[in-house]
This record gives C-alpha cells, sequence and structure tokens, in this order.
C-alpha cells in the first residue's frame, strides 16, 4: 500500500495515529531496558545480614508473643553492630516508636532495658525512643495525614532503622482497606527506597484464624496490600510451652529457613537453630538452648555431665537417653568422646 493508499484508510473506531513529536505534557519519563541493564544499581543495605534489610518490613505475630521482645533486641544490636539471631548487624541508628504501653518507657520498659543491657549496664549509645510521656506532647502520628513528614524529620536527624510498634496505632482506619492500606504503606516504602540505606519495621498482629501449618505470612493482619507492599515479612509463631518459630521471606533472598527460638524467663529470646530444634518438645528445646547458652559448637562441644549440670531439675538419665535420641534425629551432633553441640552450628 502506497502513501496515497494509507491516507485514504479510515482509522479503525475513530482511532488516530500520535505524531511521534508530539508528547504529552503528563507523561512519565521513560528508561529502556538496555539502561536498567547498564546501570549500577546499590546492593541492598543489611541491618542484620540477610535478615533484615533496608526498605519496608513487617514483623507480624499473635498477642503476647513476644514481637516487641524480638523487635527490641534488634534495635539493640543495630544500634551496636554486634549481632541477632546469629547474623551480623551493620551498626546505624535506630528510633523505636513504641506506641504500645511497656516496650520502651515505664517500669515495664525498663525492666526490658536492664535485661538487654551490658554487663556493665548500659545500652547503645545509637538506640533512640520517641518520648511519649511528656504531657504537652501529642503522640499520635497516622498514616495519610503527618507520619511521613515526622520519619523525614526522624531521617534527617540520622536515625536509619525505625520500628513503628504497633502499625494499627498508626493506620488511618480500624478495619484495613486494600486502596487505602495500598495507599498509606507506599508512601512509607518510597520514603525507604529513595535513600536506600533507611529501613521501617512494623510490628503488628496475626489473625486468630492461622492454621498451624499454613502459610504463615497469610496470617499478617491486614489486606494482600499489606503483603504486596512489603519488601519483607517476618512472622513470630507461638510454639509449645516457650517455644517460637521465626519465619521470613524477603524480595532479595527469598523465604529463608525458619529458625527456632526459645524465650527465656526474663522475656528475649535464645536461638536453638533451625526450626528442627523445635522437635521432641520442651526437653529437647532445654537442652539446646543450654548448648547455645554454653557456646557449644563443632569445635568446643559440650559434655552430657556439662549439660546435666545447666538443667538440674532433669535426671540425669532422662538427659542421657534423650541426647541419644536426638543426635539420631538430627538435632544434635556427636563429636568425639562423647560430646555434643547443636547440629545447627557444625562448621563447614
Amino acid at each position: 500500500m502506497d502513501n496515497a493508499e494509507a491516507e485514504n484508510v479510515r482509522p479503525l473506531h475513530g482511532y488516530t495515529v500520535p505524531n511521534p513529536d508530539s508528547v504529552p505534557s503528563r507523561a512519565y519519563p521513560v528508561i529502556s531496558a538496555q539502561e536498567i541493564l547498564e546501570t549500577d544499581y546499590p546492593e541492598p543495605t543489611w541491618f542484620i545480614d540477610e535478615l533484615l534489610p533496608a526498605g519496608l518490613t513487617v514483623f507480624g505475630g499473635p498477642p503476647k508473643v513476644g514481637k516487641s521482645w524480638l523487635a527490641l533486641q534488634f534495635a539493640v544490636a543495630v544500634a551496636s553492630g554486634g549481632q541477632a539471631m546469629g547474623h551480623s548487624c551493620t551498626q546505624a541508628r535506630v528510633l523505636y516508636m513504641s506506641l504500645e504501653e511497656g516496650t520502651g518507657q515505664g517500669p515495664m520498659g525498663k525492666k526490658r532495658l536492664e535485661a538487654l543491657a551490658g554487663d556493665d549496664g548500659t545500652l547503645p549509645a545509637d538506640l533512640f525512643f520517641v518520648d511519649v510521656e511528656q504531657e504537652d506532647v501529642d503522640v499520635s502520628p497516622q498514616l495519610g495525614v503527618d507520619l511521613e513528614d515526622i520519619l523525614k524529620a526522624h531521617i534527617a536527624d540520622g536515625s536509619k532503622l525505625i520500628i513503628i510498634d504497633t502499625l494499627g496505632r498508626v493506620q488511618s482506619g480500624p478495619t484495613p482497606d486494600y486502596r487505602a492500606e495500598v495507599a498509606e504503606l507506599n508512601t512509607l516504602a518510597r520514603l525507604c527506597r529513595s535513600t536506600h540505606d533507611v529501613g521501617i519495621l512494623l510490628v503488628t498482629h496475626t489473625t486468630k484464624a492461622h492454621v498451624k501449618g499454613s502459610d504463615p505470612f497469610a496470617s499478617i493482619y491486614g489486606t494482600q496490600g499489606l503483603l504486596g507492599t512489603a519488601q519483607q515479612l517476618l512472622v513470630l509463631e507461638r510454639g509449645d510451652g516457650n517455644s517460637r518459630t521465626f519465619h521470613r521471606r524477603s524480595r532479595h533472598v527469598g523465604d529463608g529457613e525458619p529458625m527456632a527460638l526459645q524465650a527465656k524467663e526474663d522475656g528475649s529470646f535464645t536461638l536453638l537453630g533451625a526450626a528442627a530444634a523445635l522437635q521432641g518438645g520442651e526437653l529437647s528445646q532445654q537442652i539446646v538452648a543450654a548448648m547455645v547458652e554454653a557456646g557449644a559448637s563443632s569445635s568446643e562441644p559440650m559434655s552430657p555431665a556439662d549439660i546435666k549440670e545447666a538443667l538440674p531439675e532433669v535426671a540425669p538419665n532422662t538427659i542421657d537417653q534423650r541426647l541419644r535420641t536426638m543426635a539420631k534425629r538430627g538435632q544434635v551432633s556427636r563429636a568425639a568422646r562423647g560430646l555434643y553441640y547443636p547440629a545447627s552450628l557444625d562448621e563447614e
């Protein structure tokens, strides 16, 4: 078809071929796929290596399971540049926005901080809390109203990891709406993306309808918009007795292997290793916890006598029998001379 014929062809449904030289003023800027391929993007910043990256993270769990406790352990570890859950931390200034009673200020909050303080009774200089007890200051930030501006001010002041406890305290409505939730959380996600080295951790609840053994992330209270907007999801699941299972899903590294934790008397947590450490009930968990607390490893295994000394309330024969069962199950490894260490601490 020549040019003359082309001019006589009627556009379908009134469609007019646009002039390529005429670009609408509201058109978005574009980038070619090749340009993206040739761009050097920064690697993600990890506050806790392969566990807590920069960006928006949602951390869910049922009431009283220890979410705030674990979030506080994360805060102390990052502010000090130490370790959390066996992972190295990048030191950074942390701001904890405790909007529910008991995490930071007050008698309960102080007791928690005392449990996490160093042997000299001090805490990292880069760990801060929003002061909710000043009578002349109304600490009730809201998504879509003033929270974004408040966070920008704290980030400008040097905060890198900001923990908001809980998400429900800053949401605009009591019942999550998909569109509203996506719009509100997108403001936080964009705030993190604009800097590449800022992380926001939102502590929230899980639903009562969650069935143990099903997808733990589907239990996080909220719409699918919340799950899709966050760059990372964390869930703390209650087990038997003091046991907990910690799940993580990240856009950077996918689904991590579930981790077994044990809640200590002071409320803090001990990492037992992979979730397999929770097999065999409370006694097996106590034995693994005793090994972890003593620093047992493949290079420094622990004797049954030392384990019995750490668990004086358990009959010695019971510990001997359980250790043999745990070794067959793969929960502990047996070194030479009848010494043991947690299987999760095998050195590669």
